[in-house]
């Protein structure tokens, strides 16, 4: 494929597909096929993948996460289908609309719709809370899978900028709610899995309690990501980061409304063609009984222990039927 897929939510540089292929490695675009033909040959011997075909623009951005490598490649890939058997409260057939309504009033969620002249992909999150769900990192979590799931199949970026927002958020009673496990499935899926690339994180508040949430985020990152941290007392300080045609026009920029965004990406998210789609890519899964035992232990053992929901017969601990998860009921835990 020599194209991007088209979003109505996403817009490219005219040559993004050819810089971005050009930075690692991939100038030759039949390059590029040539990978994606190993990787695809080696899903089919994957024994343990219940799926085994995957589009090849999805593959494709896969090999750009990984900077070209293919090993790395395959590493990611069976961490994205394992941890839908493993985790499988994150992974469900989830309506963003309708089973995340307390955690939509209090957070606008922006994935702007141009991109940087570098090729990155700015995200802005805005918490507006003051007393926050225990479960609002597990909420979040959900969130960033579908989304996630979404932009490699639609998107090519270098990497990702994101724009945190606490100005409006009681922080103290945030502190109070954060879940340091649940933080840390988020960088397992999200930065391990996906391979999300993040070039910046934009804290903007004038609270001190951001010092707290910035030693929190350094115990489940690593040195090279939290380096990236960058705290801003204010707008003005935030727009020498980031472009004014990219802004929002809340903080002074020239860019589409982030309360417009917002909706949108909730609309398409929520519409059948789009769950239609997050449904299939839940079934690119693992069957744990079918992996070889030395490999499981070597790969997962080590994640924090709730995380496992279910596991393998050849695991030491009270095994699961390994089958697809059945749909998560969240309306008990809306009313917490």
């Amino acid at each position: 494929m020599d194209f991007i897929p088209e979003s109505i939510v996403l817009k490219h540089n005219p040559e993004t597909l050819e810089a971005v292929r050009k930075i690692y490695g991939f100038e030759n675009a039949g390059d590029m096929h040539e990978a994606i033909d190993k990787l695809e040959d080696w899903i089919r011997m994957q024994t343990h993948f219940v799926k085994k075909e995957f589009p090849r623009h999805r593959l494709e951005t896969l090999l750009i996460s990984t900077k070209g490598s293919i090993e790395q490649a395959k590493s990611r890939l069976d961490k994205i289908c394992t941890f839908k058997t493993l985790m499988p409260k994150y992974y469900q057939d989830f309506n963003v609309i309708e089973d995340f309504k307390k955690l939509n009033s209090q957070t606008v969620r922006a994935i702007l719709p141009k991109m940087t002249e570098d090729h990155n992909r700015v995200i802005l999150l805005k918490l507006t809370g003051h007393e926050f769900s225990h479960n609002i990192i597990e909420d979040m979590n959900c969130l960033a899978i579908t989304y996630a799931e979404y932009l490699y199949s639609h998107d090519y970026i270098d990497g990702f900028i994101f724009i945190v927002d606490y100005t409006e958020a009681d922080l103290f009673d945030l502190s109070t709610k954060i879940n340091l496990i649940q933080l840390r499935h988020s960088t397992a899926i999200l930065l391990e899995a996906f391979g999300v690339r993040v070039k910046a994180i934009h804290l903007v508040s004038t609270s001190k309690v951001v010092e707290t949430l910035i030693k929190i985020f350094r115990q489940v990152v690593s040195e090279k990501v939290a380096n990236r941290i960058e705290w801003h007392k204010d707008i003005e300080s935030l727009r020498d980061r980031i472009p004014d045609d990219i802004l929002p026009i809340e903080y002074g920029g020239k860019g589409k409304s982030y309360k417009v965004v917002h909706d949108e990406w909730l609309d398409l998210l929520s519409s059948e063609k789009v769950r239609a789609f997050y449904r299939d890519t839940l079934e690119a899964r693992t069957d744990e009984n079918r992996r070889q035992k030395q490999d499981f232990h070597n790969q997962y053992l080590g994640m924090p222990e709730s995380a496992t929901t279910e596991r393998p017969s050849h695991v030491r601990m009270p095994a699961v039927r390994i089958n697809r998860p059945a749909l998560y009921t969240r309306a008990s835990r809306e009313k917490k």
